[in-house]
């Protein structure tokens, strides 16, 4: 809970339960009227959610009922049912508050200041395969990268409302449950002008019901150290695609199509293996667009002919790991591959089995350890001549490497966070990718070395 909220929780119980302590009318108006005014500041300074609905009203009701002598009997027969209905909503609205805090996400700790900015990517040269428009391809793009500037922090969740609508029921919440992220900010500064200087640039692909900004503390580790990190909407494969405002124009959202990775035992093995293959090669298709289009100057001017797109490092989650691995295969401009669980199942068997020629470090939860995938992982690594290292962390499950595990205390209950302590796991993670890709984006030396999470194995 934040501070003000935990006072005006506290305000509340003291006002409900003001009638056990004196019969007087005065003291019983007064506290209710003083845990109003907490509330009153707690919205302004704080901003009101929709968990402390019930108790902004509980507190206009106990003022209410006060005026009115209604609450207040002789001090031995205190009224019981209101007295139990408001410490009944008091805690209920305690509980929620704590199982659905606002979230504070690890903060970026390098040289600079980082920026932010989204655009929409139109790629006139595929047909989307997942709707039946006929439409180009459509996705959004996201970069963080070092500024000079000086700004208010941005949105983790450009439309909270949108993206509480798709992404709430997928984990049994109601639609509106969700909502209470748009109080969740980063330190990336809007559309920030980009430091001087030419930039190496690092892309991040999230996995399948991902988003572009699940991991965002990678994204701004990295830019506040001198990178320029991409990640992306893959649209149908991301939880949801959130399309920037344009000309004043509200930008639309785009949920998950389930039909893009289907029951395997439904669909039969045959179909299920075409459908992951063309899954993670639409990501890679995704990321490769980007690339081009920022090479060709399409784009954000902030970007344009800014940045060192010959030579790029790829890195990203689960499916985004296997479509980064899959691209690394194929474009010369892959630097080096940073795969976090690494999907790499769908990368057809006559591809993988090339090997990988650029550097490859894999970093496993220990949860997907010893899974047909993994065993195709360690080949994977046998075979590349660029293999830098097969690590995993003890302690870890599949969603640890993502921001998941700080949206709710409950995390480890409901399978999204493993024994390890996530802030330590996040640190673990983004210094080794900074040490990877200083060393071959920029052939220096990061100057922190691996944490000792990062296990060999």
């Amino acid at each position: 809970m934040r501070t003000f909220e935990l006072l005006l929780v506290l305000a509340a119980c003291v006002a409900v339960l003001t009638p056990l302590i004196t019969a007087h009318r005065i003291a019983a108006i007064a506290t209710a009227v003083g845990a109003v005014a907490v509330a009153v500041v707690q919205a302004v300074v704080e901003g009101s959610r929709w968990q402390l609905y019930g108790i902004y009203l509980l507190l206009v009701v106990l003022v209410g009922i006060r005026y009115t002598r209604r609450w207040i009997d002789e001090r031995a027969r205190p009224a019981r049912l209101p007295l139990a209905s408001g410490l009944l909503v008091s805690g209920f609205s305690a509980a929620v508050l704590w199982a659905l805090p606002v979230p504070t996400l690890p903060a970026s700790s390098g040289a600079f200041a980082v920026g932010t900015t989204s655009w929409a990517v139109v790629d006139a040269e595929r047909v989307e395969v997942y709707d039946d428009s006929g439409a180009s391809r459509r996705l959004v793009a996201q970069a963080w990268y070092p500024t000079t500037d000086q700004g208010d922090p941005s949105p983790w969740i450009t439309d909270t409302a949108s993206f509480s609508r798709e992404v709430a029921p997928a984990v049994a919440l109601p639609s509106f449950a969700l909502r209470h992220l748009d109080h969740v900010t980063t330190p990336a500064i809007l559309d920030a002008s980009l430091a001087d200087g030419n930039w190496p640039v690092v892309v991040y692909s999230h996995g399948w019901s991902g988003f572009r900004t699940v991991q965002s503390d990678y994204a701004e580790y990295l830019a506040s150290n001198g990178f320029v990190v991409l990640a992306l909407d893959h649209t149908y494969g991301a939880s949801v695609a959130l399309f920037p405002d344009v000309d004043g124009q509200s930008g639309d959202a785009v949920g998950l199509n389930p039909d893009a990775l289907p029951d395997q035992d439904v669909v039969g093995d045959d179909e299920y293996q075409a459908a992951i293959e063309l899954l993670e090669l639409t990501f890679a298709q995704d990321v490769a667009a980007v690339l081009d289009q920022l090479s060709a100057g399409v784009g954000p001017p902030v970007l344009i002919d800014r940045l060192d797109l010959a030579r790029v490092g790829l890195s990203g989650h689960s499916t985004g790991g296997g479509a980064m691995i899959r691209l690394c295969l194929v474009d010369d401009r892959c630097a080096g591959v940073l795969g976090l669980d690494p999907w790499v199942e769908p990368i057809p068997a006559d591809l993988r089995a090339q090997g990988l020629r650029s550097p490859l470090v894999s970093i496993r939860s220990e949860d997907w350890l010893d899974r047909d995938n993994d065993a195709l992982v360690q080949k994977l690594h046998v075979d590349s001549p660029g293999n830098e290292g097969l690590f995993y962390i003890a302690g870890t499950v599949h969603a640890d490497f993502t921001l998941q595990p700080f949206l709710t205390p409950l995390s480890g209950l409901l399978g999204s966070s493993g024994p390890a302590d996530d802030v330590a796991v996040h640190d673990a993670v983004n210094r080794t990718a900074l040490n990877f890709f200083d060393r071959h984006l920029r052939s220096g030396t990061a100057g922190v070395a691996p944490s000792s999470l990062i296990i060999p194995g």
